[in-house]
């Protein structure tokens, strides 16, 4: 079930705790490190969805993907998601059990659908162009990018994965290696 962060310390001592318990997945929350030091950044998205990848419903609607550059699977449950003006004041928490493997992809379905499961946001990406933002269970941002204006079926993407810069991407890539 989704959830809305809330900001009691309970719920990361949760996640941290969950995280702690399942065998080769790790929690992803380190205090210590840096913003966008973290081993999950996202790393393609696509605004403007007509024709390159269905939800499990059949629709085409925004995704986002996101990448673990870690060599352990990633619970992500706490991990929060924010994009445009209404989600930044209270980002879209992703549920306890949603993982990233590692050296891997997730596809995140930003349509503003929440009620359609774990990974569909209650937010969309704005083809006009937006700020996105990943935060980690303590609330600091792990990741974000600032993305123009977006044409329809052409994916904005890291080229190579989870380092590179941002660019268009000549052919959308979800769940692969950006080209």
């Amino acid at each position: 079930m989704l959830q809305r962060r809330e900001p009691a310390l309970a719920s990361v001592a949760a996640a941290l705790l969950l995280g702690s318990l399942l065998p080769g997945c790790a929690t992803g929350d380190d205090d210590d490190s840096a913003a966008g030091d973290s081993a999950v950044v996202l790393n393609e998205l696509l605004a403007s969805n007509d024709s390159v990848l269905a939800d499990e419903g059949g629709e085409f609607d925004d995704w986002l993907e996101l990448y673990n550059s870690g060599t352990e699977a990633l619970d992500l449950g706490g991990w929060m998601l924010s994009g445009g003006p209404r989600s930044a004041q209270e980002p879209w928490t992703l549920a306890d059990g949603v993982s990233v493997p590692p050296l891997g992809f997730l596809v995140i379905w930003a349509d503003d659908d929440p009620e359609q499961g774990d990974l569909h946001t209650d937010f969309k990406l704005s083809k006009a162009g937006e700020t996105l933002v990943l935060y980690r269970p303590s609330g600091e941002p792990a990741d974000e990018v600032s993305f123009p204006a977006q044409d329809t079926d052409l994916s904005w993407g890291r080229l190579p994965d989870g380092t590179g810069d941002w660019q268009q991407l000549g052919s959308p890539s979800p769940q692969q290696s950006n080209e």
